[in-house]
This record gives C-alpha cells, sequence and structure tokens, in this order.
C-alpha cells in the first residue's frame, strides 16, 4: 500500500523547466495533483528496487484535458488523466557526458537517484481516445516506454487493475497528471494506491 495521506521523506516532487509545476497535497481523503494548465513528476521511491507484478489505483478525476477534436495524433499523449511510470534504475551511473548531452528534466530526475542512473521508464496510462495495449515509445527519448492499460473518457471515479506481462523491476513510482499542452485544469485524487511484488504484497 501506497501511503496517500501524508507527506514523507519517500515522495519528491519536480518540476520540468518553463512548465508551471502541479499543485500536491496530502490529506486525509488521499493525495490530490490540481493541474492548472501545469504539469510535472511526482515521485515515491521504494526502499530497493522491488519487481513489480501488479498495480491497482482507486481515485477520482474532477475534469479530463480538454483535447481538441480532429487533432487526435498530436495531443494524444501528451496531456492524459494520469499516467504512472515505474522508474528501472541502472546499475552504472550516466556518464559526465550523457548527463551534458541530456536534456533538462532527465537531468532532474537523475537528481533524484543520485546512487545510479535511470535504464528505462514505463508508463502506465489512462487515456481518453486509445485503447488498452496501445504502446508507443516516447518520441523524445527511448528511455521512455508508454502503454495505455484503461480508456477513460468520462471524470468521476475511475478504478484501475493492471497485472504485467512479466514482473518489472522499479526503483520508484512516477505519478503524473498533464494540463500543460491543452490548457486544461481538473484535480487528480488518489484515494488507493497498491503494488504487488514478487515477493509479497505491499
Amino acid at each position: 500500500m501506497i501511503p496517500l495521506t501524508q507527506n514523507s521523506p519517500s515522495w519528491h516532487s519536480l518540476a520540468f523547466s518553463k512548465i508551471k509545476p502541479n499543485t500536491v497535497k496530502f490529506s486525509a481523503e488521499g493525495l490530490t495533483i490540481e493541474v492548472r494548465s501545469s504539469s510535472s513528476p511526482l515521485f515515491y521511491k521504494f526502499p530497493e528496487t522491488l519487481r513489480l507484478k501488479k498495480l491497482a489505483a482507486e481515485g477520482t478525476l474532477s475534469d479530463l484535458p480538454q483535447l481538441k477534436k480532429g487533432d487526435e495524433e498530436s495531443q494524444d499523449l501528451e496531456d492524459v488523466s494520469l499516467r504512472i511510470g515505474l522508474v528501472e534504475p541502472s546499475p552504472e551511473p550516466p556518464s559526465w557526458l550523457n548527463k551534458l548531452l541530456s536534456p533538462q528534466w532527465i537531468k532532474d530526475i537523475l537528481s533524484a537517484f543520485p546512487d545510479t542512473g535511470i535504464k528505462k521508464i514505463r508508463f502506465f496510462n489512462l487515456s481518453q481516445r486509445k485503447n488498452p495495449g496501445f504502446f508507443r515509445v516516447n518520441p523524445d527519448t527511448d528511455l521512455i516506454e508508454e502503454t495505455v492499460i484503461q480508456k477513460q473518457t468520462t471524470s468521476g471515479k475511475f478504478k484501475i487493475e493492471y497485472a504485467f506481462p512479466s514482473p518489472v523491476p522499479a526503483a520508484a513510482l512516477w505519478i503524473q497528471p498533464d494540463g500543460d499542452d491543452t490548457n486544461s485544469n481538473f484535480d487528480l485524487r488518489l484515494k488507493r494506491m497498491e503494488i504487488e511484488t514478487e515477493e509479497n504484497n505491499h
């Protein structure tokens, strides 16, 4: 069970350069992320690298990103109501040259993982238009893979239960709703988030 009611040293909020960050709030009702034409990553670092078998989440959405009609392909995965990322660490830290050539947001993420590099980030998304099973490698970096695990066409309550085809190594969870590209405003509230690992339930 991922703790959602109060902040702790395991939670890390970062910001992308030149993009307004989301507002993150913890309360008895759960974790609320306020999107106001904004986007930013929120990490939950595990004490060690885990091998995840299943992911479950439950919450509410006050609205959805305002995607324009007829512009589906260019916007399709730019703004989504929820993407859950699994950060797979690399045993070797990146070389100084790789750091130098990386975009700023990659450098920011690496700063949260000072002792390791990043091998891959796998995002599992809610999507308004793509069906479950849609997959792509992010056009900006081959570090990131994205899979749609649920179609979410209405606001309100949502519930996710997803079993990975094979166990996925992860040093951290990355939670990110987006509204910066479409100037969208909505609140995401997570009331429950659970992971199941190869060893036991967390």
